[in-house]
């Protein structure tokens, strides 16, 4: 099966509105060494969508876990119509075929829980006695939503934080749009103390976080099980600006980040069993030392993001099977100096897509039952946060401000097909090559750590990756 050299995979637009599908074009070639005879010969593709959820309890069933569902068919019958068995003499043949995808069929797609799948297959059917013949081969699809002469740091948006804005006012600026294939993400984060005096900034910790929901559904499409899966495949970063030389509480403060994505990172989906987000998530630890007892707190609000699968009427009938969405860690500070002057203290992860399953917020509560881990309403979330916390008598007061920053993730359109030197990390759009980031990207980690000593010190782990992959760094 050898596909047409001009065939790109890509879907141009968005799915479901003004969008370009894309044709599936090439040759089946039949290599024949002695004469043969054929009852059928057939080449069909394929696009399915599977997921597989593993219930816990008595009550769920193997047929309610999984679900596959089929989202594009169609064959082209060569030989067979007739009924009447052909003879192919020695010699090589070439059948063309050509399947016209839809706008609106997601992109290509392997998670932990299911897949997206477009598969090309031929069978040759022999009499009987005989064997039959079959090949297949998959076809990558992705989906484009801008031109690659578009520049994406043009696109930028800014949202302000709505946490705990009596102690600290901040906020994030960040692009609204980049490629999966050698994107290049600035973010800038402005915060400013209210009480300088008596806070500071103990941490800022940011990261991309990508959020796969799975769900299986009744013919109705109504939900029956669900599990949402919280990665960080570009790790995270801590610096402690507390800790910098010549900090100035009082002074409003400005950080940058950069991220320089690759293709550990999935492109965004949306289909029926299986949605695929992006967001930037800022943690900004600030510390008290003589916090206001009497002080009300006015800002424990969580506005409702494109995350959210279902609707309101939805969401009530599966509040069953939610919890709440993960950010991540916060490390503690590093008890060394900085040993640059003009840099706050940095400290970088492992790029491990595991991280969430090590660290967890102590906002996190153990509301959910059996049946997955789907995002839980906002509702549920005010209601913890606002029960009451046991009074500190030593130490400083900690609080913590999170802005999430949503961002999508697209495909380029065209990549580069040798192996080139990666780009300047610091102020060049142009991808590195994706075959060589597939190659040389070191597969992530999993730890496994019992002890919260252990856990602390994965923190600071600092993994050696590949100088061809840059890895993100503020």
């Amino acid at each position: 099966l050898e596909l047409d050299p001009s065939f790109s995979g890509i879907l141009r637009g968005v799915a479901h509105d003004e969008s370009e599908g894309c044709t599936v074009t090439g040759n089946c070639i039949v290599m024949v060494n002695k004469p043969i005879k054929i009852r059928r010969f057939i080449v069909w593709l394929e696009g399915r969508c599977k997921v597989t959820l593993k219930g816990t309890g008595y009550s769920v069933s193997n047929n309610e876990g999984t679900e596959s569902r089929t989202l594009y068919s169609k064959d082209i019958h060569f030989m067979g119509d007739d009924g009447l068995t052909q003879t192919l003499m020695p010699g090589q043949y070439a059948y063309p075929f050509r399947f016209d995808l839809p706008p609106n069929v997601p992109a290509s797609f392997r998670g932990k829980r299911g897949y997206v799948r477009y598969r090309l297959q031929a069978a040759i059917y022999r009499p009987m006695f005989a064997h039959d013949i079959q090949a297949s081969r998959d076809v990558s699809i992705k989906r484009c939503l801008m031109n690659d002469g578009t520049h994406m740091g043009d696109i930028r948006e800014t949202l302000e934080g709505t946490q705990h804005t009596n102690k600290l006012r901040y906020s994030a600026t960040a692009p609204s749009i980049t490629h999966r294939e050698g994107g290049l993400i600035r973010l800038n984060m402005e915060m400013q103390l209210q009480r300088p005096e008596t806070q500071s900034i103990r941490t800022v910790t940011c990261a991309l976080r990508e959020r796969v929901q799975y769900r299986t559904t009744d013919s109705n499409a109504n939900t029956i099980l669900s599990k949402t899966d919280n990665l960080f495949p570009l790790g995270y970063s801590t610096f402690y600006p507390s800790q910098e030389p010549g900090y100035n509480p009082s002074e409003k403060a400005d950080y940058n980040a950069l991220f320089r994505l690759c293709p550990r990172v999935n492109a965004d989906l949306n289909s029926r069993l299986m949605k695929l987000t992006h967001a930037l998530v800022v943690n900004i630890m600030v510390e008290d030392t003589k916090p206001d007892e009497h002080e009300e707190e006015s800002a424990y609000e969580t506005e409702a993001t494109d995350t959210e699968w279902c609707s309101e009427d939805e969401r009530q009938i599966d509040t069953k099977h939610s919890s709440p969405a993960s950010t991540p860690p916060n490390s503690a500070p590093n008890s060394a100096p900085s040993s640059a002057p003009n840099s706050p203290v940095l400290t970088r992860s492992s790029s491990a897509s595991s991280i969430t399953s090590i660290f967890s917020l102590g906002r996190s509560h153990n509301g959910y039952t059996s049946g997955g881990e789907e995002l839980a309403s906002i509702p549920a979330i005010k209601n913890h946060r606002r029960r009451p916390k046991k009074k500190e008598t030593h130490g400083p007061h900690l609080t913590l401000c999170t802005l999430e920053v949503p961002l999508v993730v697209t495909s380029r359109e065209h990549i580069w097909a040798e192996n080139h030197n990666p780009p300047s990390y610091d102020d060049v759009q142009e991808p590195p090559s994706y075959h060589t980031a597939l190659d040389d990207l070191p597969r992530a980690p999993t730890y496994q750590m019992a002890t919260h000593a252990a856990t602390h010190a994965a923190a600071k782990v600092f993994s050696a990756v590949s100088s061809k992959v840059p890895r993100s760094h503020v």
